[in-house]
């Protein structure tokens, strides 16, 4: 059974006057039960992905379907109980108490 759906996603950011295409018309299905890895250089889009495929962040255009769900047609208390339930990642800067470490 296919889990995850990504159609077609794009993704830039702008600063200043320069806009960066991150991801361009990226599309992926992910089965249940199947081990994914996502390897890049550095810039070239993979925390992107991910955060878009975890509904942290909504991409340009495109869909992302998880369990047969658009994750964009949730509401935010829908997304967040979805991340809660079905993902888990690491972040790459996770200064959750910086006067600690």
């Amino acid at each position: 059974m296919t889990a995850l759906v990504a159609d077609n996603i794009t993704k830039s950011y702008t600063s200043g006057r320069v806009e960066t295409n991150v991801l361009q018309g990226m599309s992926i299905d992910l089965n249940e039960r199947e081990l994914t890895l996502v390897l890049g250089p550095s810039g070239s889009g993979k925390s992107t992905l991910l955060a878009i495929l975890s509904g942290l962040l909504k991409p340009d255009s495109g869909h992302v379907s998880a369990l047969g769900e658009d994750l964009w047609k949730k509401t935010r208390g829908d997304l967040e109980k979805f991340r809660l339930e079905h993902t888990g990642f690491v972040f790459q800067g996770f200064n959750l108490f910086p006067a600690l470490t």
